[in-house]
This record gives structure tokens, sequence and C-alpha cells, in this order.
């Protein structure tokens, strides 16, 4: 898999999470997006990895506020983040240990 299409399976994930639950956050979700992108433009980051790293860090926020555990979304999103990325071969370890604290 390319970093293009692991970026679209991050995002996919995250909105799939948003309609499982029937979340209303993916207002949320796009503000972010967006405010992560203009920054990674201006800071000259990687906007793949921060693509990957805005659509993993809440994807589990939908699933705690379900079950009344929203400050656990973090913990979730983050197991939810190292198994998305456990078999990632498009990936170096230092870009995966960079999503993985931007989730934290």
């Amino acid at each position: 898999m390319n970093i293009e299409e692991l970026v679209r399976k991050a995002d996919t994930f995250n909105r799939e999470e948003i309609k499982k639950y029937k979340s209303d956050i993916e207002f949320l979700y796009k503000i972010s997006l967006n405010a992560g992108i203009r920054l990674a433009k201006e800071y000259k980051a990687d906007e793949n990895i921060v693509r990957i790293a805005l659509a993993m860090m809440d994807s589990k926020l939908p699933e705690a506020s379900y079950l009344k555990t929203p400050k656990e979304h973090i913990n979730m999103s983050l197991e939810a983040t190292k198994v998305f990325l456990k078999h990632e071969n498009s990936l170096t370890e230092d870009e995966k240990d960079i999503i993985i604290k931007c989730v934290k």
C-alpha cells in the first residue's frame, strides 16, 4: 500500500467510526484536518503523516462517547492506531512513531 492509500484508509476508518456510532463530530474532524494541513505546510512537515495522525487521533471518540467514557478515547485511539500501523510497510518505524506520538 502506498502512502496516499494509507491516508485514505485512515480517513475512511475515522469516518466509519463516526458513522457507526452516529456521532456528530465530523465537523470537528474537518476543522482539525484543515488546521493540521495548514500547519504542516507552514512548518514543512510531511502532510501525509499529519493527515494519518489527525484521522487516528480522535478515531475512537465516537465509540468512547457512546460507551459514556469520553475521557478514554485517547487510549482507545492510541491502541487502534497501533493496530492500524502494525503491519504497514509503506512507513518507516520513525514515521510510525511520529504518528503514535501525535495520537498520544
